[in-house]
């Protein structure tokens, strides 16, 4: 008996199915598209305003007599080789670094919620943070990305290997290898360099199949040069390394 229904046939009822399934995924995906247009075009505006009259070569900061603050933290990685007798180490870390430019500021209401943009290290002024008791090629740090944050806030964390100086005695059990992190042009007076933790950072560190790093520690200096009467600020990362066992 036919109740007058208009359910149709389950053949009927599946192609609508689909047919609605379709029409939802062609709208997400059309919505999704648009999204990512309108974020990638505020993203391009944004870009375009911090920059049309940005002077990386200028320091960013608040007013010519004040230093600008940058946290930096060691985040160490692999000791790649210690050679006692050589008195080096060579070791992969990356250099974390954040600091404030006020240039570098917008509202993300304002360009669609958008909070975050990153932008190539060469575009943005960057510390010249080095490492001073190298004695070997390091590679360019400006070749990294950096993440800029609306309130001014910028993030830079370049990775490289580098090669240190480290004077040791063969017949020491525990070797004590110094790292010594600090600008190479700016003064304390132009750029305060501070020491994020207490310790190097050590949560993506692979053990060493020879050495066994004992302990690390991190302390600040003010140092003086008979180049220049200004204080210069470090930051000097001092690692114990024993020889493991049958190594």
């Amino acid at each position: 008996m036919n109740l007058g229904s208009s359910a149709g046939t389950p053949r009927e009822m599946g192609r609508a199915g689909n047919n609605a399934l379709c029409n939802t995924l062609l709208f997400c995906s059309i919505l999704a598209y648009l999204t990512i247009g309108a974020q990638a075009q505020d993203e391009n505006t944004i870009y375009e305003r911090l920059f049309k009259d940005y002077d990386k070569n200028v320091r960013p900061a608040v007013n010519i007599s004040s230093p600008v603050p940058v946290t930096f933290n060691l985040i160490l990685r692999k000791i790649l080789e210690f050679d006692p007798e050589d008195q080096s180490i060579s070791f992969a870390a990356w250099l974390q670094m954040t600091w404030e430019d006020k240039r570098l500021v917008w509202f993300p209401r304002n360009f669609g919620g958008l909070s975050e943009l990153e932008v190539r290290g060469e575009d943005v002024w960057i510390p010249d943070v080095e490492l001073y008791n190298t004695i070997g090629p390091t590679e360019a740090l400006t070749d990294f990305r950096v993440l800029l944050q609306s309130n001014g806030t910028v993030i830079y964390v370049p990775a490289s290997t580098f090669v240190a100086s480290c004077p040791t005695n063969l017949t020491d059990e525990v070797h004590r290898c110094t790292l010594v992190f600090g600008s190479w042009v700016h003064s304390a007076l132009k750029l305060d360099l501070q020491h994020k933790a207490y310790a190097p950072t050590l949560r993506e560190y692979t053990p060493s199949h020879v050495w066994e790093l004992k302990g690390v520690s991190v302390e600040e200096l003010i140092k003086m040069f008979d180049c220049c009467p200004q204080p210069y600020k470090e930051v000097r990362y001092t690692l114990e390394l024993s020889r493991k066992n049958g190594k």
